[in-house]
């Protein structure tokens, strides 16, 4: 078919000489009525809409553009994905014994004395103040002698603790 097709072409007559220096001339002109056209654009929207078609005309845009969407929908996803919950450890002891002590705290006594004194007695305010002023302090409890050296520890604070008595053991 191939070589058909190339005698179908070579027994036709070639155009005249004529004719061929008309069709060139003609391709000339066009050509440079095209880059006159290009050299000064008509309108600020035609030299924007230019500029931002010459961008894409570099083979990377498209690749850039997949990548791009790759990683859009790469995050997406990510977002989108459950979280899984790490299991709570679950201890199988006995919890440790704890005293409850009640306790007013002087009205001068600054927050740093009180952090300082719930340390020594490594205790935490779990409660307070009442309408009365008292806090109610967890102590760790080993045995009745060790709660007692507590609730002794904190009376003799008398600069910062007015009272202290022993809630339940």
């Amino acid at each position: 078919m191939k070589r058909r097709l190339k005698e179908t072409y070579e027994a036709q007559p070639a155009p005249s000489a004529r004719v061929a220096r008309s069709v060139m001339a003609q391709v000339a002109a066009d050509r440079r009525e095209g880059s006159d056209r290009t050299s000064t654009p008509s309108s600020w929207p035609h030299g924007m809409d230019q500029w931002f078609r010459s961008l894409f005309l570099p083979q990377w845009v498209p690749t850039l553009v997949a990548a791009l969407l790759i990683a859009q929908m790469g995050l997406l996803l990510w977002v989108r994905l459950p979280t899984i919950e790490q299991e709570q450890v679950s201890r199988r002891s006995l919890g440790m014994q704890t005293a409850t002590i009640a306790v007013m705290l002087q009205a001068f006594a600054t927050e740093e004395q009180i952090r300082v004194l719930l340390q020594q007695v490594r205790g935490q305010i779990t409660h307070g103040p009442t309408a009365e002023g008292l806090y109610t302090i967890e102590v760790l409890s080993t045995d009745g002698s060790t709660t007692q050296r507590k609730v002794d520890l904190l009376s003799a604070r008398t600069d910062i603790v007015r009272s202290a008595d022993l809630v339940k053991p």
